[in-house]
């Protein structure tokens, strides 16, 4: 599969090198491929990893069948369903980290299976769990704030990214009754800020950066915001490091707490 793969990002970089039109969209996924290269293979390196999607979901299952015979419930819930994967891949030999990245109504199903962590014990999954990036949460307000009170502060905080131009989220909320979503907040309030500090949160305002999405809800995706996070994610002892409001600029360089 990994030489498969090589031969067609090599067939597209061909294609890119000859069709102009599609020349920027071609460049763009061969970036974000290349960057992801690295931790796409591991089943190679580690024996005990699935290595086909078949494979993953007879794994998953097994547990989730397990689950079931031990408490009884036939449904799980959704937290349980993410947690039961990130459990797994936790006792995976050789596995060091886990880093979580979870975009829109994901980022309720990612702070709901931290918070049910948190209370049988287990938030950092064996000391294995690593970065956690929520990318324009579409998470009621008041449901993330009890999210957050059980779930506390992690070292390393948890980076969430919002954007007041988000237009998806913009309609979410109208759809909720003019509820506000985490993901477009408007962050000028000082005590909201106050609050992201005491709940040890990096919040990332992407609102100037240019989205390649006409709704800006996929901003944190964008070349100029990717980088940015993907330099916090990479590096430690860093000035992204203490939580607080954060704003990313147009060139991808973080100006300091508003």
């Amino acid at each position: 599969m990994r030489r498969r793969l090589a031969r067609l990002l090599g067939a597209l970089a061909s294609a890119a090198a000859k069709s102009a039109p599609v020349r920027p969209g071609l460049e763009h996924f061969l970036k974000v491929t290349r960057s992801f290269w690295p931790g796409l293979f591991q089943c190679y390196d580690h024996p005990d990893l699935p290595r086909t999607n078949n494979d993953l979901e007879q794994v998953f299952g097994s547990y989730r069948h397990h689950q079931r015979r031990v408490t009884g419930h036939k449904a799980a819930s959704a937290g349980t369903v993410l947690r039961g994967p990130v459990r797994l891949v936790a006792a995976t030999p050789g596995v060091r980290k886990i880093h979580l990245i979870a975009h829109s109504m994901g980022c309720w199903l990612t702070a709901e299976m931290l918070r049910q962590a948190k209370i049988r014990g287990d938030l950092e999954f064996g000391g294995k769990l690593g970065n956690v990036l929520l990318a324009s949460p579409d998470i009621d307000v008041e449901v993330f704030r009890s999210q957050l009170d059980v779930i506390g502060k992690r070292n390393p905080p948890i980076v969430v990214t919002t954007s007041s131009e988000d237009k998806a989220l913009a309609v979410s909320s109208l759809l909720a009754g003019d509820n506000p979503r985490v993901g477009n907040l408007l962050l000028e309030n000082p005590e909201l800020k106050a609050e992201i500090e005491r709940k040890g949160l990096i919040v990332v305002d992407t609102s100037n950066v240019q989205s390649p999405d006409p709704l800006n809800h996929t901003l944190f995706s964008s070349p100029t915001a990717a980088s940015a996070i993907a330099r916090y994610l990479k590096q430690t002892g860093n000035p992204y490091v203490h939580p607080g409001v954060w704003v990313l600029g147009v060139s991808g360089a973080l100006s300091g707490i508003r």
